[in-house]
């Protein structure tokens, strides 16, 4: 069995961390409310794709202003440009990669196992190549929290998989996660949030989430 490669690197600070967890919990009114969570801003597994650009557009503002003004944004920037190997870049119509926020609505709840294909529900040039995921926490609940994952010779992409918690088998791997990490994969392998502890009542778990495709001049395009 092989295990899907998720690399791991270091980009905020404990103490920047705990700034952009307060900073998200001081704009409830900018929260999209997702039923059992929260995103700040649009996602394209949310939101309905003739609806996505206009929600995407409106939301950057937002969050050009309270985020990706600040040093440490641009410090992610930077850090995203050395971990890809190339400029990545955010547009006009696309997302900026955002925050998931749970409390402790989710207790009881599994993640919905799945793949990650974003790309399917955008209009991005033709001859982008390359898609990847990514995960950063900047605040977790005391039990901790992470993903379950397995491999593609355990749950075979091309399976037609019908979601049902009593027939899954145990995941193949657990990663729990880290303050201030971003966890990098191409998505393409069933993953969950895992839910395996539950949350106390004044429990978040707040994480920076991002999708990237390789554009046909080279920039990295990065969204949510």
């Amino acid at each position: 069995m092989k295990l899907p490669e998720i690399t791991e690197h270091t980009v905020w600070s404990l103490d920047e961390c705990a700034n952009m967890a307060e900073r998200v919990k001081a704009l409830p009114d900018y929260w999209i409310n997702r039923g059992v969570f929260w995103t700040v801003g649009a996602a394209t597994y949310q939101d309905p794709p003739h609806a996505y650009t206009g929600i995407a557009n409106c939301a950057n503002i937002v969050l050009d202003h309270y985020f990706y003004s600040l040093p440490v944004f641009k410090h992610l920037m930077s850090e995203l440009n050395a971990i890809y190997g190339a400029k990545v870049v955010v547009m006009r119509d696309f997302a900026r990669p955002s925050f998931h926020v749970f409390t402790d609505k989710a207790n009881g709840l599994h993640g919905s196992l799945h793949v990650d294909e974003p790309y399917k529900r955008l209009a991005l040039p033709d001859g982008w190549h390359s898609p990847t995921s990514f995960t950063m926490a900047v605040e977790l609940p005391k039990n901790g929290g992470g993903m379950n994952y397995w491999s593609n010779d355990t749950l075979p992409i091309a399976r037609d998989f019908h979601q049902d918690d009593k027939i899954l088998p145990p995941p193949d791997a657990h990663l729990s996660y880290e303050l201030g990490v971003l966890y990098k994969h191409d998505g393409l392998f069933y993953h969950q949030i895992s839910n395996n502890h539950r949350a106390e009542k004044d429990d978040f778990r707040i994480t920076l989430q991002g999708h990237t495709v390789t554009l046909p001049t080279g920039d990295v395009l990065a969204y949510f």
